[in-house]
Formats: C-alpha cells, structure tokens, sequence
C-alpha cells in the first residue's frame, strides 16, 4: 500500500502540478486580439479584470452586460506542433543529432506547462460599479530537463542529476470581484480616475508541492537515486484580493492606465487540509547492509489550515486614437515575485484595433518577454444591435504549427 501510495504522489509531481495567478487570468476576446494591450482601452464590464479605474471616465458606458465570457489559456515553454511533427511522426528513429536537437530547446528551468480557464457566470457594470462572478483555474505542469535527458540520452556516468524544478501549486474555484471608481481632478489630465477590485475566492481544490529535491547519480559501484517530497491538498478554502488602479485622458487622442493587481491577495485553505511527506532512496550496491540498499518513509497526517499567495503584479498601459477608424495600444507588465503565474521578467505589448467596417473591427497585437516570451495575436468583432461578439486567439511562441500555445477568449456583450 506505501508503494502505490507513493508512485501515485509521484505521477501527480511529474504530471499534474498546477499554479495560477488570478492577475493572470485576463482572457477576453478583445483583450487577447490585442496581444494583452488593453489597460487603457477596457470599458464597461471588462474594466474590473484590467483596470477598474476606467469605470470612472465618461466614454464608460452606462450599463454593461456580459452574456458569455470565456478565455483559454494552454501552452508550454519548449514544444511546438512542428517540432513534434518533425522529430515524432516521420517513422524514423531519432538520431543522437536529433536527440541534441531536442534537448536545446527544453529551457534549464524544465518542460513547463500550462492551462488556464475563465468563465463568468454573471458580469456586469452600471456607471462607476461592476460585479463579476467568474469560474476560475490555473494549473501548471513542471517536468526537470534532467528526467528528459535520461529519457533522450541516458545516463552519464558520475553525472548527478537533480530535479529541484519539478514543482508546482494551484487552485480552482470561484471568483466574486465588486469593483469600483472615483473620478478626481488632477492638472495634467483631462480627466483622471482611481478605482478598485475586492474579490472574494472560494476554493475548490488546492494542491501545493513547491518544495521538492531528488536526485541520481552512476557511480563505478553502484547507482543512487533519492528524492523528498513535500505536497500539501486542500478541498476548499475562502480567500480576498484587492487590486488598484488610476486611469487618465490626456487629451482626444492620449489615455494612460496603471494597476496594481493583488497588493493584497491570499487563501487560507482549511477544509481536508493535508501534508504528505515522502522520502525514498535507493542504492544498488550490494555490499551495503539492505537497509541501507532501499528505503521509504512517509507520513500523511490533516493540519488545520495552510496559506496560499495571489502574487503581485503590476500593468501600466497607453492608449493612442491614430484616427476615426485605428486605435493603438501598448503595455509593460512586471511581476515581483517568483510565484506560479509571474516573473521578473517585463512583458511588453502592441495592438492595434482597425475599424475595418462599422459592423466589423480588425485586431492585431504582438508581445516579447514574460511568460509568453513571444506571442502575436489575431482577433475581431461583430457588431450586431444592441450586442458586439468578440473574438480573439493568439499564438504563444510562433504561429500556426510553430506555436507553444494558444490563447483564445470569446464575449458577448451588451452595452448602452
């Protein structure tokens, strides 16, 4: 029963690690069609998730409604449908060339995957308030290299290898977001606002294995492997996250916005809480007394509760009017943390909104940097009586065959 036990905690550290970041999950259509360049453009019932601050302008309209929302993101950090194609489905075997080939583009951090889902439920706004009630999760799955190099390659003799990055945390559950926004006077804007986001999260599941060592090693005598692991479970949890923003309109053209997201965000998770500690290790040689050859020890006992951080991250965006019919954007997003779903790595973003038809706009928007590392994005609109359709889908890492990822985000909404 130990064993199963621990090869079942270990296909879910090898497998199923997630994390997310509630800041992350900005996936709408428009926003999407436009690389993430959107903090200084969302109105309306997309304000809240990007920057409620913007409820607070004139140009936001009086009523608000969103009929269907719904965002997609999956990606990973190395693997492209082309790669796979190209090393996977000729028939041949892969040469040690092949295999070089495909261990240059797994990063020293590890394979790395992604998922996160958004669906509201209920969104609305009216004036300078909006409430959202959204489903939400975020998963992450982190395999080490070194487990793919000794799939690829085999093992080096005297090689230690250590699989420190397999690791993860994450969550699902619902989200209530109250938002609203104060317009103010400030010199160097035509009009300026400040606003907020109090959200309330009630988990449904909890898994967190951040804390992972292990390693493996050939020696002349004999072979070692051992690893630790420490993975905590929870099946509900209630949790708060507050974000802030400022918006600004310079003139007909400029607008400016800033958030803050998360300068306050945690879960404590209390609900079947659970700590799991495994260690095993192994030694082939057979000199050594048997205790020494093999070991295992676990322990699974329930704690009261646990804690969980929202990490903090910061969006600033512009927003410039070419003409009637083009809109330009740009964003710069920083994380402050090494939480799952952030990085100090910048992301930077262009999009352009293209009113091709008065029935139809156009979009397209690309990023460098962050969790991405490259996206370019396509999206659209329907502007039918009384409701606009949005659309949206981007490519993470390339294009068509050569993507990582994809994200993707549909609306319909209402606005008068």
């Amino acid at each position: 029963m130990k064993t199963k036990r621990f090869l079942t905690i270990q296909f879910i550290l090898i497998l199923l690690y997630p994390a997310g970041s509630l800041a992350y999950l900005g996936l709408s259509g428009r926003a999407i069609g436009l690389a993430g360049s959107y903090i200084a453009m969302a109105r309306g019932a997309d304000a809240p998730r990007w920057n409620p601050a913007n409820l607070g302008l004139s140009d936001n309209p009086e009523y608000s409604y969103k009929f269907l929302s719904f965002g997609l993101y999956l990606g990973n950090n190395s693997f492209s449908t082309s790669l796979y194609n190209s090393y996977f489905t000729t028939g041949d075997s892969l040469t040690y060339q092949d295999k070089l080939d495909i261990m240059d583009n797994i990063s020293k951090d590890g394979l790395i995957l992604n998922l996160n889902t958004r669906l509201d439920i209920f969104n609305f706004s009216a004036g300078r308030f909006a409430f959202s009630l959204s489903g939400v999760e975020a998963f992450k799955l982190s395999f080490a290299k070194e487990y793919l190099s000794i799939a690829l390659l085999g093992n080096v003799p005297e090689r230690d290898y250590r699989f420190e990055t397999t690791g993860g945390a994450g969550w699902t559950g619902l989200q209530a977001t109250f938002s609203y926004a104060w317009p103010l006077r400030l010199r160097l804007f035509r009009e300026f606002a400040v606003g907020g986001n109090l959200s309330y999260f009630r988990g449904f599941y909890y898994a967190d294995a951040m804390d992972t060592k292990g390693h493996f090693i050939v020696l002349p005598d004999s072979s070692i492997f051992n690893t630790e692991v420490n993975l905590y479970t929870a099946t509900g949890g209630d949790g708060i996250s507050v974000d802030l923003g400022m918006a600004g309109v310079v003139n007909d053209r400029w607008a400016v916005g800033l958030v803050l997201f998360n300068v306050f965000g945690r879960v404590i998770w209390d609900s079947n809480v659970r700590k799991i500690e495994e260690v095993v290790f192994l030694n082939t040689n057979l000199a050594r007394p048997l205790e020494d050859i093999y070991g295992l020890e676990e322990s699974s006992r329930k704690i009261s509760y646990t804690t969980s951080k929202f990490p903090v991250l910061l969006r600033a965006g512009v927003r410039y009017v070419a003409s009637e019919t083009t809109v330009i954007a740009g964003d710069i997003e920083e994380g402050f943390s090494t939480l799952p779903g952030v990085t100090y790595i910048p992301r930077f973003s262009c999009g352009v909104d293209y009113q091709w038809q008065s029935w139809l706009p156009l979009r397209v928007g690309g990023s460098i940097g962050g969790l991405e590392g490259f996206e370019l994005a396509f999206g659209f609109g329907l502007k039918l009586p009384r409701f606009v359709f949005d659309f949206g889908i981007a490519g993470i890492g390339g294009v068509g065959n050569g993507a990582q990822g994809i994200k993707l985000g549909i609306d319909l909404v209402s606005s008068m």
